[in-house]
């Protein structure tokens, strides 16, 4: 019974211990409480914004989709969202390339372009490392 109480204890002192490293890690950080997100216009050929189909941007690292053309999780009408915070930790510190592709309602051209986006575990807010404005169906 000793030894199964001496193991039980010594377990609990490394998971003490691991967990402390880890939150050593990430404790010099001050973060702020804003919400930050990275989006994307399109725009048809006549330079107008466009509402656009089976919209979605997929990490390629992990094979995730971050968000599709869910109206609520688009805060503007024909604005989409590429990744915000709540991506945070589904995101590499050295960033991830963000797959966005999207339908155009009436030709129903498919156009894809890419995103760099960084976030992390020790990050307070994702960045956008780059990957356009606005994209436009010609």
């Amino acid at each position: 019974m000793k030894k199964v109480t001496r193991f039980a204890i010594f377990i609990l002192l490394v998971l003490a211990a691991c967990q402390t490293e880890t939150e050593k890690v990430c404790e010099d950080r001050v973060c702020t409480e804003e919400f930050r997100s990275v989006g994307v216009r399109f725009l048809d050929n006549k330079g107008e914004l466009l509402v656009v189909n089976d919209y979605q941007s997929l990490n390629k690292r992990t094979g995730k989709v971050l968000h599709s053309g869910n109206p609520a999780d688009q805060p503007l009408e024909g604005y989409y969202t590429v990744a915000s915070d709540s991506d945070l930790r589904e995101l590499s510190e050295k960033g991830d390339v963000i797959v966005v592709s999207a339908r155009h309602p009436e030709t129903e051209v498919l156009k894809e372009t890419q995103f760099v986006v960084s976030g992390g575990r020790c990050a307070c807010h994702i960045s956008k490392i780059s990957g356009p404005e606005q994209v436009t169906f010609e």
